[in-house]
């Protein structure tokens, strides 16, 4: 186990790439005492932690560490596969964050994130995020996610692969009462959209999405929405 005590200062500006590396053993990540107020970059931060693990990570960030700042929040997570458990403080609203995602197949923020079981994002507020492409895509195991009233992605163009191959993905809330609601993303406000390829794409053990209701979508910019609904049989 790591536990992380140390302060970072406020005037730290750039987390890029901060904790890429990998270990084999078990770990801990405490960042309860970081004050991250002024972190502007966040990308590729626990890019592949513990990928060789053959035990459980996890990390929990208090209230303090405040992500309010931050701009970019691609490959955050990615392919962090022995990534168990993620705690965020209220703090960690990315409400300046432009980018979820990324170009490239795996800058998802939790691509590859493939031994979360659920997340809590209720505190994300995604007013200001243009890329949300890859973000969940290859969680195979996540069952629930925890939406806020402010994941609302209105200026959001691009959802590629956004839940592509989260094969497990069966609830969502976006309330504090009940944590069985049948997935939904009926609150995202799609009007700027306007890549959505293989959006909801699966692989063929999947148990998820049998059911969505995207009456409210305003999907009039879109111009790609190939294999969007895709079950991909090879």
């Amino acid at each position: 186990t790591i536990a992380l005590f140390f302060f970072v200062s406020f005037f730290k500006k750039d987390m890029f790439s901060f904790f890429a590396f990998d270990v084999e053993n078990p770990l801990t990540l405490d960042l309860s005492s970081w004050d991250t107020r002024s972190v502007i970059d966040m990308s590729h931060m626990f890019y592949e932690l513990a990928k060789s693990s053959t035990e459980p990570a996890t990390i929990y960030a208090s209230d303090k560490f405040d992500l309010s700042n931050a701009t970019y929040a691609s490959a955050m997570f990615t392919n962090c596969n022995n990534l168990q458990s993620i705690t965020f403080g209220t703090n960690c609203t990315f409400e300046k964050c432009t980018s979820f995602g990324g170009d490239s197949y795996d800058f998802g923020m939790f691509c590859g994130c493939s031994s979360l079981t659920s997340l809590d994002l209720s505190m994300f507020d995604t007013k200001s995020a243009e890329n949300m492409s890859h973000m969940f895509k290859g969680c195979t195991n996540l069952k629930a996610i925890k939406f806020g009233t402010k994941f609302t992605c209105g200026n959001c163009t691009d959802f590629r692969s956004m839940f592509e191959n989260c094969n497990n993905l069966k609830y969502s809330t976006y309330t504090s009462e009940d944590d069985n609601t049948p997935f939904s993303v009926s609150m995202f406000d799609t009007k700027s959209a306007v890549y959505m390829q293989n959006m909801f794409k699966l692989d063929r053990s999947n148990t998820a999405f049998t059911s969505l209701n995207l009456s409210s979508w305003n999907t009039a910019s879109v111009i790609d929405a190939s294999g969007m609904f895709n079950e991909n049989r090879s």
